[in-house]
């Protein structure tokens, strides 16, 4: 609905500069407005305003202070208003006014102190018309109180100041207060940028979005009791920026969302709260990645019916009570830092239009509504009396509170009093993951998986016993020696790898395998790691033979690093095919040199060829893993050039021929192995 225009003559009255005594000067119904300004590009009273707006002129500048009578409406052309550090006086309601498609109402200062002030209300903006404020005060001191109205079109706030005292209106028996900003959809598609500046409210609202998309990016907020509050289906994304209010920083009502990708909320009042849903709203979605949320009470506050709450892991929540109360919907935490303080006492109070919880960080408490909530707790830190808490304040039937469902596969769980780390009146089973301060109550502990202490960060891990694979999960068992009871914890980080093996595949088909036969301190998860060399013409051998391959082979643990492996007593077996065995065979012996980094040969092991059924192997003794080669050698070769003597080399083709006679040695196979020795 259109606001109702007041018509009548445009007068004005010239302010004294310096004494803010008027000084009577009027123009009545047009008749005497100028043909032109006294300066060519300056406006220096209320007609020459009007005269600027009838004749099209898109740039002005204040000259000195002076009020309006009346409301000039800007319909047909842009303008631009330079404020100057001079003020106007609007001594009538919207008196500023755009109604016109794609025409742009532009308020700057060029000076300090700049200011429009309106006695009742500020700005009407309709018809897809625009306003940009990029610095200079719009100011409502008293009357209906709200500075702006904006209905379609773009609405930029880049710099200055919105404010208002807020005036009040009785409803229902209740009085309500008129936001300082207010963005209105009706039949158009109101859009807000708010990239600095300041919108201040002295009671009430600072901001209302109904409907709108909106974005915010470095404005201050400053509400009475709220400082944006969003609802009709809109759309707000906040990204930097603060906003500061007395009881809600944010309020979000029906199937509207409000995206916190970065900035600062805060609440400072007794009963405050950071973030705020409405239970008896459907479909409301509380977005909250990014950013910090302070509150003298609540952090968050998700009541609303069907809804989604998400806290992201780069979301701070510091909070007096509660970081969180879910009473109804979805919540999905991923990642948030949740704290409370220590002395904030553990309790659910019934209340039937409102929070309940204290003392924890993330509460779950159904509401009168009985509807179903969903709660999944993937990561984060939380730090409070209690880390996670559930409880049914309203009594609900015990139908009703089945529809509640809890999860928690992850995050640091940080109890700081007497108080259980976790506690549930009417879920069992549902913690699957994390890690506490303290040691869980069995009951929450998820089928198949046990509460065990860690002693790497003195903490207990939550974890399933039969995922070996995972480092976190290899859970040992003591009894204590005074309770008699069984504990659990997991196996220390370090451990002895005596009469232990490691092995490794390569090519997906072929193994190494390393036996360990003296004491090897390393971690847990240390694995062999093969490295088979495809060139080999940088390996050069002093001993003679034929190089058949050359392989690095190290231990490195879970995260990657290299375990030296020296003085041991190690057996290496190198897994070879048939082929490779079959021309091997062929030689007096099988040797394995360990190479230099500059791929020298420095020392000679004696190896063994092996086979049983359809393995084939080299095996040899070390003290060291190291880049170790497999050479073939014949009594009669030249030391020097490994070449074979006509009597070795007749002996050894006519073999090799007679194998590939009847197809057993196809072909010759060159293939490498590696274990790096440190020097």
């Amino acid at each position: 609905m259109k606001k109702s225009k007041v018509t009548c003559a445009l007068s004005a009255v010239a302010m004294t500069l310096g004494s803010g005594v008027f000084a009577p000067a009027v123009w009545a119904d047009g008749d005497c407005l100028p043909t032109e300004l006294a300066t060519e590009g300056y406006v220096a009273n209320a007609a020459e305003l009007e005269y600027a707006i009838q004749n099209g002129i898109s740039e002005i500048k204040i000259a000195n202070d002076f009020a309006i009578e009346c409301h000039p409406s800007i319909m047909s052309d842009s303008l631009k208003i330079d404020l100057n550090g001079k003020t106007v006086e609007a001594n009538v309601p919207w008196a500023l006014d755009i109604e016109a498609a794609d025409k742009t109402l532009t308020i700057e200062d060029s000076g300090e102190g700049g200011t429009i002030r309106f006695n009742d209300a500020g700005i009407w903006v309709q018809d897809g018309a625009n306003l940009t404020i990029n610095s200079g005060t719009v100011s409502v001191p008293e009357g209906r109180g709200r500075g702006i109205v904006f209905r379609d079109g773009v609405l930029t706030l880049a710099g200055g100041v919105v404010t208002a005292n807020n005036g009040s209106y009785e409803s229902n028996g209740k009085t309500f207060y008129y936001p300082t900003v207010v963005v209105l959809k009706d039949s158009g598609n109101p859009t807000v940028n708010i990239t600095g500046g300041e919108i201040r409210a002295t009671n009430g609202t600072a901001l209302s979005v109904d409907g709108a998309v909106a974005s915010m990016s470095g404005n201050k907020i400053y509400g009475g009791d709220t400082g944006i509050e969003v609802s009709g289906g809109a759309r707000f994304a906040m990204s930097s920026g603060s906003v500061d209010a007395s009881t809600w920083a944010v309020t979000a009502f029906g199937e509207s969302e409000f995206i916190m990708n970065g900035g600062t909320l805060t609440a400072t009042g007794l009963d405050s709260i950071g973030v705020s849903g409405n239970g008896v709203n459907t479909g409301t979605k509380l977005t909250l990645n990014a950013g910090t949320i302070n509150s003298g009470d609540l952090g968050v506050y998700a009541p609303q019916i069907d809804g989604l709450t998400t806290l992201g892991k780069d979301l701070t929540i510091n909070a007096g009570k509660c970081g969180v109360e879910v009473r109804a919907g979805s919540l999905a935490v991923n990642g948030a830092t949740i704290a409370v303080p220590a002395d904030a006492e553990y309790a659910f109070n019934p209340n039937g239009n409102g929070s309940t919880a204290s003392g924890v960080a993330i509460a779950v408490a159904q509401h009168t509504t009985k509807r179903p909530i969903n709660v999944v707790v993937n990561g984060g830190n939380f730090t409070a009396p209690v880390a996670f808490g559930e409880s049914n304040p309203q009594h609900n039937p015990g139908e009703d509170v089945e529809k509640v469902s809890l999860s928690i596969v992850g995050g640091t769980f940080n109890a700081t009093n007497g108080d259980p780390i976790v506690s549930s009146e009417d879920v069992t089973g549902f913690v699957a993951g994390g890690s506490y301060n303290k040691d869980l109550d069995s009951r929450y502990v998820a089928e198949g998986y046990v509460s065990a202490f860690d002693f790497v960060d003195s903490s207990y891990k939550v974890v399933n016993p039969s995922h070996m694979e995972d480092p976190n999960s290899e859970v040992d068992y003591y009894v204590d020696e005074e309770t008699g009871e069984k504990m659990s914890y997991i196996a220390p980080v370090i451990v002895d790898y005596k009469d232990d093996y490691f092995e490794e595949l390569y090519d997906g088909e072929h193994a190494v395998s390393v036996d360990i036969n003296k004491e090897l301190i390393a971690d847990r998860k240390a694995s062999l790691v093969v490295d088979v060399k495809d060139d080999l013409s940088g390996f050069k051998l002093n001993g003679g033979g034929k190089l058949f391959g050359v392989i690095d082979l190290k231990i490195q643990d879970r995260d990657g690093n290299e375990i030296e492996v020296e003085d041991n007593d190690l057996t290496v077996y190198i897994d070879i095919d048939e082929e490779t065995y079959n021309e091997l065979a062929q030689y007096d012996k099988v040797e394995v040199v360990y190479f230099n980094d500059e791929g020298d040969e420095v020392e000679r092991l004696a190896a063994e060829l092996k086979h049983e059924d359809d393995a084939y192997w080299v095996e040899f003794k070390t003290s060291h893993l190291s880049t170790y080669g497999i050479v073939g050698v014949d009594e009669a070769a030249s030391p020097e050039t490994g070449t074979m003597t006509a009597a070795g080399a007749s002996a050894s083709v006519a073999a090799m021929a007679t194998a590939i006679a009847v197809g057993v040695l196809t072909s010759i196979v060159s293939f490498a192995y590696l274990v790096r020795r440190k020097d």
